[in-house]
């Protein structure tokens, strides 16, 4: 029964130095210039990386530092940029497609152009004979309110009044088109570069 007690503390302390060298050995430099050795991570070195040695002496995967509060907020703010490309990038692949199907060549799109032109053009040059007829009556309103001499009643005032603000609105209609028109114009400008690029097959 002796004999056999032995053995088994024998096979038991055997197991255990295995167990306690399958951990192995963490080694790092600490802020102090400390050279640490453990058989766990070493707390004094979180923020850095550590030497993993296995039992036999091969140096294993370095354990990582633990990334701080500030560098998890970096993380993610650059995962969520990166998602927000591949979005951004999704969608233009779909207004590129859409751009194809609507314009299979240039003189699809050369045609849409010039029709837009063409419609534009047409309203303000019946916005340009709608301010002349404002004038008109405008200067008339005038000529009415001056004629009723020192006492003019208060219609022809407020005649005078209607007739410049029409005039300066449909001033400030006729510029408002003209500025729409550049953005069309610009926007048929883009589209033209980025199609060239797209029928020739050149562009991702």
């Amino acid at each position: 029964m002796r004999y056999h007690f032995a053995v088994g503390c024998l096979a038991m302390t055997v197991l255990g130095a295995a167990a306690a060298q399958s951990v192995g050995v963490y080694t790092c430099t600490d802020d102090h210039g400390r050279r640490l050795v453990a058989d766990r991570p070493i707390p004094e070195c979180l923020d850095r990386e550590q030497r993993v040695l296995g039992p036999s002496g091969v140096e294993r995967t370095p354990r990582a530092p633990v990334p701080t509060q500030a560098e998890l907020e970096r993380a993610a703010q650059e995962k969520q940029r990166r998602l927000q490309e591949q979005e951004r990038i999704r969608e233009q692949h779909r207004i590129d497609q859409a751009l194809l199907l609507r314009y299979p060549d240039s003189a699809a799109h050369e045609a849409e152009r010039l029709q837009q032109v063409q419609h534009l053009d047409e309203l303000q040059t019946l916005a340009r004979a709608r301010l002349q007829d404002l004038e008109q009556a405008y200067v008339q309103a005038q000529k009415d309110l001056a004629a009723q001499g020192n006492t003019p009643q208060p219609a022809a005032r407020k005649a005078v009044q209607a007739a410049q603000a029409a005039v300066l609105g449909q001033k400030r209609s006729i510029e408002a088109n003209e500025i729409n028109r550049q953005r069309i114009m610009l926007r048929f400008d883009d589209e033209a570069r980025r199609l060239e690029k797209l029928w020739a097959g050149t562009q991702p």
